[in-house]
């Protein structure tokens, strides 16, 4: 995405294994026989890798894809919440002048979904306000309410067109993903206080 970076595509292609479209008599066995000598890779199909060039590609060309991703990859944190330990694991947080110096949580996400009212329904089904109100905690236990960015979603379509998008949480992701939030600690707490 950005020119000086260091990118290692042999390292990134050599933990690749692409499956073979294996036909006729005996194909199990020697699909079988593939992953077990590729069981440290991640094995892909000839179709799922040009899905991937293809997302790839068009997300080398989202403006905002390109504008934030100036920031840390994989930010673990771990924290204690009323006596509950807490983890999350937060696929991008940028701090920068463009983010008023406040840390911005990303999280990359693929859809089949077609547009905005598709990733609507994926944050419905997967519970994404769920997850955003957790990050959303995580990152204000690590560096305060006031130091917080909104959470944002890069988003690309893992079929054609391969549209991208860069959607901010509104308010209305956030309560109803603390609401769930809560209920969900509530019965956390209940279960370590022996009430479950």
């Amino acid at each position: 995405l950005h020119e000086g970076d260091d990118l290692d595509l042999h390292k990134i292609i050599n933990q690749l294994a692409v499956l073979p479209a294996y036909e006729g008599k005996g194909r199990d066995a020697i699909r079988k026989k593939f992953k077990e000598d590729n069981k440290d890779k991640t094995i892909v199909t000839s179709k799922d890798l040009v899905d991937l060039e293809e997302m790839l590609r068009s997300s080398f060309q989202n403006d905002d894809f390109r504008k934030y991703f100036h920031g840390t990859w994989q930010v673990a944190v771990f924290w204690v919440e009323d006596g509950i330990p807490c983890k999350a694991l937060l696929d991008h947080v940028v701090f920068n002048t463009l983010t008023k110096n406040k840390h911005k949580p990303i999280d990359l996400k693929s859809t089949r979904g077609k547009g905005p009212v598709g990733f609507m329904y994926d944050i419905k089904d997967y519970n994404y306000d769920l997850q955003v109100a957790h990050y959303d905690q995580a990152l204000c236990q690590l560096y305060g309410e006031d130091n917080v960015d909104i959470f944002s979603f890069a988003v690309v379509e893992s079929r054609p067109p391969y549209a991208t998008a860069f959607y901010d949480a509104n308010q209305r992701i956030y309560d109803a993903g603390y609401i769930k939030r809560e209920y969900i600690m509530n019965q956390v707490r209940d279960f370590m206080n022996g009430r479950i």
